[in-house]
C-alpha cells in the first residue's frame, strides 16, 4: 500500500520510470468492494484524471479489485470522466501546485497541454526541493549538535583513552556542523529565489488570457 499512497510523491516519474511504477500500481486494491457494487464511473474516472493518474494502470486497478466481486468496470463512462478530470489536471496552474508539493508527473498530459504543465511543475519543483534540501540541512545540524552534547555528556564515564577518541569525534561532528552550516546559507538563498520565481509564475498566470 505505500507505493499507492506515495505514488505522486518526487519527482522521478516523468517518462522514463512510469513502466516500472505503473507495474507496482497495478497491485494496488483501488477500489473497496462497496466502492465496486455502487460505482459511478464517469464520477470516478473524472477523479482518477484530476488526480494524475496513468490512464491504462489506473483502470487496469479497478478492474482487478472489483474482478473479486465479479464486476467489470463500464470503461467508456470512466474514459469519459476521465478525460474530463484530466483537462483540469493538465493545465500550468496545477502543474505548479504539484510541482511545489512535491508531486510527480506520469506522462498523462497531451503535447500541447504538458508543454506548459511541466515548464509550471519545474518552477514549484524548485520551490520543493529548496525548502526540502533547507530542512534537511538544519535537521542534520541539530542531529550532530545532539551527538556533541552526548559526547561532552559522557565524559565523567569515560576513560582517558575514550575521551581522547571522543575528542577526535566531536572535532568531526563540528566539521560537519560547519559544513552543514555553509548548506544552509546556500539553501536559504535558493529558497529566496524559487519562492521569488514561483511568486512571478503565479502573476504570469494570473493575467487575462494566460
Amino acid at each position: 500500500m505505500a507505493v499507492c499512497e506515495a505514488w505522486g510523491r518526487g519527482r522521478g516519474l516523468r517518462l522514463v520510470a512510469v513502466a516500472a511504477l505503473s507495474t507496482s500500481l497495478a497491485a494496488c486494491s483501488t477500489l473497496s468492494k462497496e466502492e465496486c457494487q455502487t460505482a459511478d464511473w464517469s464520477a470516478i474516472g473524472e477523479r482518477d484524471g484530476a488526480a494524475g493518474y496513468v490512464e491504462h494502470t489506473r483502470l487496469a486497478g479497478h478492474a482487478k479489485a472489483c474482478a473479486k466481486v465479479g464486476i467489470s468496470p463500464d470503461q467508456a463512462l470512466w474514459r469519459a470522466g476521465y478525460a474530463s478530470g484530466l483537462s483540469r489536471y493538465c493545465t500550468a496552474s496545477n502543474g505548479l501546485r504539484v510541482g511545489e508539493s512535491g508531486g510527480s508527473y506520469g506522462g498523462v498530459c497531451g503535447l500541447d497541454a504538458e508543454v506548459g504543465f511541466l515548464a509550471a511543475f519545474d518552477v514549484g519543483e524548485r520551490l520543493y526541493r529548496a525548502r526540502t534540501d533547507l530542512d534537511q540541512a538544519k535537521r542534520s545540524v541539530a542531529d550532530k549538535q545532539d551527538q556533541v552534547t552526548e559526547l561532552l555528556q559522557s565524559f565523567g564515564d569515560l576513560s582517558e583513552a575514550e575521551r581522547l577518541a571522543a575528542h577526535y569525534d566531536i572535532a568531526e561532528l563540528n566539521d560537519d556542523i560547519l559544513d552543514h552550516q555553509e548548506d544552509i546559507l546556500k539553501f536559504s538563498r535558493e529558497l529566496v529565489l524559487a519562492e521569488e520565481a514561483v511568486a512571478t509564475y503565479r502573476a504570469t498566470l494570473a493575467q487575462p488570457g494566460s
